[in-house]
């Protein structure tokens, strides 16, 4: 149901740019899209009813970059606000959980004396700059 983006077309059709941009295609993806990402993976990750598998490496790069470009676009886009509660991140330990149950830990000494299982800590691959 997404339209296509540029960066997803492989790049020996660059020089049909405008042919694409007229059937649908844009530069970028949205806020919503990229949130939207972040969801399927975190669904394609359930085992079933209360099992969620850890985030491989890859995965975690991916959703790193996806978090970095949804925070490259923060204040810039109308369809932000109400999609950012559905925005999942991931944690110390791989697994995605909502945002609103993860916090940013800039002292890694404090952080080994928080209780994981109440709070959940954001993944080292996410800077501050995505984070705040």
């Amino acid at each position: 149901a997404f339209m296509p983006i540029l960066w997803e077309i492989p790049r020996h059709f660059g020089s049909h740019e405008s042919f694409f941009k007229a059937l649908g295609c844009r530069q970028n993806p949205s806020t919503v899209e990229l949130v939207q990402a972040m969801v399927n993976l975190e669904r394609s990750k359930r085992c079933g009813h209360n099992t969620v598998e850890v985030l491989n490496v890859n995965e975690l790069t991916a959703a790193a970059s996806i978090l970095g470009a949804i925070a490259s676009t923060r204040g810039q886009q109308s369809d932000e606000g109400e999609d950012a509660l559905h925005l999942v991140v991931p944690d110390t330990e791989g697994l995605l959980a909502p945002l609103s149950k993860v916090v940013y830990s800039d002292d890694s000494t404090l952080a080994e004396l928080v209780d994981t299982r109440s709070i959940r800590i954001a993944n080292p691959l996410l800077s501050w700059d995505i984070c705040r």
